[in-house]
């Protein structure tokens, strides 16, 4: 089976009590794991159709096969990873 390119959306929300947005910061950086995990239900996974808002061909999505993959490679579609 060949490999195909997906997207997982996962939009997190989380509430932190701080006195400024620095503390803020930090608070949420240091619980956003948790967060993660609590949130995986609600991931959305679906076929890659476009290049991801903010993504360069220089880009590495996550892969079991290749570490060294990159953006360009995955759009290119006689790679055979983008969905046509």
């Amino acid at each position: 089976m060949s490999r195909k390119a997906f997207i997982a959306t996962l939009e997190i929300q989380m509430v932190v009590l701080a006195e400024t947005e620095e503390e803020a910061m930090e608070l949420a950086e240091e619980n956003m794991s948790e967060e993660v995990f609590n949130q995986l239900a609600k991931m959305e996974v679906e076929p890659l159709k476009y290049r991801p808002a903010g993504w360069d061909d220089n880009c590495i999505p996550y892969s079991h096969e290749r570490e060294d993959i990159t953006m360009a490679e995955v759009m290119d579609p006689q790679q055979g990873y983008f969905w046509e």
